[in-house]
């Protein structure tokens, strides 16, 4: 056997490992692949329809279903970013199944018309998932032009569990023509909350809002007002509370609440 013979040999060899040493590396990547989970989330929302239009309705329906790993465990549904005064129901809120249904109901009487993209939030062990929907919300047939009014005002004291605290609202009539104000109502919505986690949650279940309760409010043209300056006791004012939970509302902490005001009435 001459020397280049076995040199040839000897390359041959170490080319038939290098193939060998690559192609398990690639049969170990798989498995690895196959073991740590290059897989879709545990937890995922399908909803139908994934956007409806209310003309003289108050309420749409949404069907969720969850795409979900039995490692997941119960899901509990929470819904942000809703119209003001509207409301979020889940049936059931709380399931160890792959479906639920979302109701959203808005006021008929403050709810402004527009196009809201609502965020529904499904949170089961470690795994929290999350999609929009949208709500295009259309004035009522009947519904007529309103006399503009400027409504503000800011709860009284520092909200803490437990804790209601009076808003002094402020109007505002920038019309020619005195204003009699028949009811007046209060919605909430977090606008930030800092400390909220995955797990420590904050949402508007955490608030309690009682509309104003007094009686119809006349309002001279072209001036601003206070509830308390129209005469009104403070027992009869809106009011929001921070309930008392037996979970931890420390998500709550620092977060800054966002007050939308509405009103009915007519030109006196």
């Amino acid at each position: 056997m001459t020397e280049q013979t076995e040199e040839r040999r000897r390359r041959r060899g170490a080319v038939l490992l290098g193939l060998l040493a690559l192609l398990l590396t690639g049969v170990f990547a798989f498995l690895a692949s196959l073991a740590t989970g290059a897989a879709a989330p545990p937890l995922r929302i399908a909803v139908e329809p994934g956007a409806v239009v209310l003309g003289d309705q108050r309420s749409a329906e949404y069907a969720l279903t969850l795409l979900r790993g039995s490692e997941v465990g119960p899901v509990t549904f929470t819904a942000a970013a809703l119209p003001p005064f509207a409301s979020a129901q889940f049936t059931p809120a709380t399931t160890s199944g792959v479906s639920s249904t979302l109701v959203v109901t808005v006021d008929e009487k403050f709810t402004p018309a527009g196009d809201y993209d609502i965020v529904v939030r499904a949170t089961g062990n470690d795994a929290v998932a999350g999609t929009t929907v949208r709500l295009t919300l259309r004035p009522a047939a009947s519904a007529a032009p309103g006399l503009p009014l400027t409504l503000t005002g800011l709860p009284a004291t520092t909200l803490r569990p437990g804790i209601t605290a009076p808003i002094d609202v402020e109007l505002t009539n920038n019309n020619a023509t005195d204003l009699a104000v028949e009811a007046l109502g209060v919605d909430l919505a977090i606008a930030a909350a800092p400390n909220a986690t995955g797990r420590l949650v904050c949402t508007v279940a955490d608030f309690d809002v009682t509309p104003y309760t007094g009686p119809t409010l006349t309002l001279p043209a072209g001036t601003t007002r206070t509830l308390s300056e129209l005469g009104i006791p403070a027992a009869q004012w809106p009011r929001v509370r921070m309930l008392n939970t037996p979970v931890n509302q420390d998500g709550c902490k620092n977060a800054a609440l966002r007050f939308t005001y509405g009103a009915t009435g007519r030109a006196s």
